[in-house]
């Protein structure tokens, strides 16, 4: 049962991406905010321009602090361009910004657990 619920939460997530340390400059910013830096972002520095009506919802996680940006979580409205943003992603390397795919709690610790295995078995993976 609990698979079940898994799967059905990671396929809610499918069209996710998470956008990390984009500027935060407004405590109070609102979702339209957030999806017009994900427009300029990605036109910027993926050269990837995306429509508005590509971007079914995006917000900021967590609470504003002075010292650090809080992740954007965007849901795309077409898998295409989610996987188009995805693999423009190495364009990002050198700068300090990253994108990273949205899965469910119990996905991400395992997929932690898997970076460590060799680390813990010296070996390489």
């Amino acid at each position: 049962m609990e698979a079940k619920l898994d799967d059905a939460e990671n396929r809610s997530r499918r069209n996710n991406l998470i956008l990390y340390n984009l500027p935060d400059p407004n405590p109070a910013g609102t979702n339209a905010e957030a999806e017009g830096l994900i427009i300029r972002h990605c036109l910027e520095h993926l050269q990837v321009a995306i429509d508005p009506k590509e971007i079914y919802r995006a917000h900021r996680h967590g609470r504003h602090a002075a010292n650090r940006h809080r992740l954007i979580i965007a849901k795309f409205t077409f898998h295409k361009t989610k996987e188009t943003v995805l693999t423009n992603d190495p364009k990002l390397k050198g700068t300090d910004y990253s994108i990273g795919e949205d899965f469910s709690q119990s996905v991400r610790t395992t997929r932690r657990h898997l970076v460590n295995f060799p680390k813990k078995k010296s070996t390489k993976f």
